[in-house]
């Protein structure tokens, strides 16, 4: 029989429990909301733009910048991607992405090459996981427009040095494309500080807000090349035929999702007090231990992080660890967790294909676990017994 317990660890795909304050945010937007921002000078619509605008002051404070006009809101941040990639590239354009990306940058940009002749160059990690600066020097060019880099791995977890990326991509004519998916409010990024072009992100993971909200802040070097990738009705500059430049209509076409940008709000708040950092730091500390103690048990074998020596390195890592166990399938395993003793973990290849066949664990994949602030020791500690029992170890 099933377990009757749940101990939730897929957090890389979305956070869960979410704060009370979310979910109340979502509900009161919809019971007692109304109104289509934008598109009316009455009280309801004036009060639902009010909604979107604290949202957005929430992500410039969050991301230390002081122009909130530039951060659009998409479906996701797979949307958020696509608008950027979409909205950059034209025939011929070189970019550089590299093989720990996610199919949200992958699959765009395979497109992107049968249909404009773009051409990729795919960099890979170091023995430390690491997409090294000296590999980005020797493949950007005159002609690169696009750098991506994923600033962390949704399978291994490991943080890139994004600060020396940038530096590089800023003295080129070139534009810095950011996956932050896996660290928009884990990891602080400064706007300010670090010169991103583009930065994409979900705001149902790090961030904690609910699915069906996504981030894309676009900077002053993208406008002369970031086109409107979805075009339509903006409420503002009717007259025109053409859907205006200005920030965020650029990026924003058609109602938005309000209730779920009212639960993003909600997030935000709850993810920038210093209670939501104890919590965040304490996690990290559990699971570096709790990776440590995995890497003890014979027939498991752990990719990335765990292997090259940086399960223990504190902020070069996210609470992420992949792992299989020899004799089982990813999926059986996965299975066998959830079933058995109520674990919800990920198996597969996790949209993430290429950094699977860089690893040695293409085609299968492997078994992911990733935790978040509500994971408890009490937890990870039934979940290595488990991880015992199933390998007779």
């Amino acid at each position: 029989m099933p377990s009757s317990n749940r101990i939730y660890l897929d957090n890389a795909a979305t956070t869960f429990p979410k704060p009370a304050a979310v979910a109340q945010a979502v509900f009161d937007e919809i019971a007692s909301g109304g109104g289509s921002a934008g598109r009316g000078g009455h009280r309801s619509a004036v009060r639902t733009a009010k909604v979107i605008e604290r949202t957005r002051e929430r992500l410039a404070d969050l991301f230390d910048l002081g122009t909130p006009e530039r951060f659009a809101f998409t479906l996701n941040a797979t949307d958020s991607l696509n608008a950027a990639i979409s909205g950059v590239l034209s025939l011929n354009d070189h970019v550089i992405a590299s093989v720990t990306d996610h199919n949200s940058v992958v699959r765009p940009l395979q497109r992107a090459m049968a249909e404009l002749g773009v051409h990729v160059t795919w960099l890979t990690p170091n023995h430390d996981g690491l997409v090294g600066a000296d590999q980005l020097q020797a493949a950007i060019s005159g002609k690169t427009r696009l750098v991506i880099v994923n600033h962390a791995s949704n399978v291994t977890g490991i943080v890139q040095p994004l600060h020396e990326l940038a530096q590089i991509v800023a003295q080129t004519p070139a534009l810095l494309l950011v996956d932050a998916a896996q660290t928009a409010g884990l990891i602080p990024i400064s706007l300010r500080e670090i010169p991103i072009d583009l930065l994409a992100c979900a705001g149902h993971k790090g961030l904690y807000g609910p699915l069906g909200v996504g981030v894309l802040y676009a900077g002053p070097k993208a406008d002369y090349y970031l086109r409107p990738w979805r075009v339509g009705g903006t409420g503002t500059a009717s007259e025109l035929p053409d859907h205006p430049l200005t920030y965020p209509q650029r990026l924003e076409a058609g109602n938005p999702n309000v209730p779920g940008i009212a639960g993003l709000s909600a997030a935000l708040e709850t993810v920038q007090t210093p209670e939501f950092h104890d919590k965040a730091a304490v996690v990290g500390s559990l699971f570096a231990g709790f990776v440590s103690r995995l890497e003890t048990i014979e027939l498991v074998s752990l990719y990335g992080s765990p292997r090259n020596g940086l399960g223990h390195a504190g902020s070069n890592l996210l609470p992420i660890v992949t792992f299989n166990i020899e004799g089982f399938d990813p999926h059986e395993l996965s299975s066998i967790f959830d079933y058995e003793f109520g674990i919800e973990s990920r198996a597969g290849l996790h949209c993430a294909p290429l950094m699977h066949q860089f690893l040695g664990t293409a085609p299968g994949g492997a078994v992911r676990l990733s935790a978040s602030v509500s994971t408890t020791a009490d937890e990870l500690s039934i979940v290595l017994d488990a991880i015992r029992q199933v390998a007779g170890g």
